[in-house]
């Protein structure tokens, strides 16, 4: 039977959205009292789709289709999807020792900060990060660059900032034995654009 770590390059992406992402976001509660937000997945291509995570009733839910209360949406090509989800970029990441565990935080982490999230800091967030950020993972010996675009709010698609890493970079920050501060002074996360919108969003993501 098939875990979420080793489906095949062409599995449906209904299935790996609805199946296999929703069994790892089960276990992730949310308070009673929190207002429903989300975040939506765009993935452009032949076999691609629109999913959204939503926090409602406790829980947080796959759907298919856009979420109204999104606070985040994802942009992302079906290849280079596929290559992060199923390919070159899940098994450098798996070929880590606390790979897997390290996948398992990424899946759930961003949907689960913005389902705790009270609507005070929401605005917050909004007000403070406005645009969109173009994240390319950079696979060299593949030949391959998987990019995504992350849109925060009602901004255009556009994004005003490009973060450049490479794939073995981002996988030892991924599985911890690289932090992305020390990454930053090292000239391994590379920046072109505006520097305003990741440099808040490091600050908000750290506490500062």
């Amino acid at each position: 039977m098939s875990t979420l770590f080793d489906l095949p390059y062409h599995t449906p992406l209904e299935t790996f959205f609805t199946k296999h992402i929703q069994g790892e976001l089960d276990g992730i509660a949310v308070p009673d009292d929190h207002t429903p937000r989300g975040m939506t997945i765009d993935i452009r291509g032949p076999n691609g789709g629109i999913w959204s995570i939503e926090s409602r009733g406790g829980a947080l839910h796959t759907v298919s289709g856009e979420s109204e209360t999104a606070v985040l949406r994802v942009i992302s090509e079906e290849e280079e999807f596929r290559e992060f989800s199923f390919g070159v970029i899940r098994n450098a990441i798996l070929s880590h020792p606390s790979g897997e565990r390290a996948l398992q935080a990424m899946l759930s982490s961003a949907p689960g900060a913005i389902s705790r999230m009270r609507e005070g800091q929401i605005q917050s967030l909004l007000n403070q990060v406005e645009g969109t950020i173009q994240l390319n993972i950079v696979a060299e010996d593949e030949d391959l660059t998987c990019a995504f675009r992350l849109q925060f709010g009602p901004n255009e698609e556009t994004p005003q900032t490009t973060v450049s890493i490479e794939l073995r970079d981002y996988a030892a920050m991924l599985t911890g034995e690289m932090q992305a501060q020390q990454a930053f002074m090292a000239g391994k996360i590379r920046l072109a654009g505006d520097m305003t919108l990741p440099m808040t969003l490091m600050s908000m993501v750290s506490g500062n």
